[in-house]
């Protein structure tokens, strides 16, 4: 779903020099604990602010693990 979304949102991510990009994770993070709600898995957010910079945490830390693990894909 995110692939489709990020092409979607191109003009976007241009105008915000990709800080758009954030806001489109939080969301995919927000549809996310929905879904694990209707699931009943206990995977929780409470509200936009808080997936925004749950999504600034994932995307930094994936940034540092593939730093150091440097997988080539």
């Amino acid at each position: 779903m995110k692939p489709v979304l990020t092409i979607l949102s191109i003009p976007f991510i241009l105008v915000t020099l990709g800080l758009f990009l954030i806001v489109l994770n939080a969301l995919l993070l927000r549809f996310t604990a929905w879904i694990a709600d209707g699931v009943d898995l206990g995977f929780h957010v409470n509200g936009f602010w808080p997936a925004f910079w749950g999504s600034i945490i994932i995307s930094v830390t994936t940034w540092i693990l593939d730093a150091i693990v440097g997988v080539d894909d």
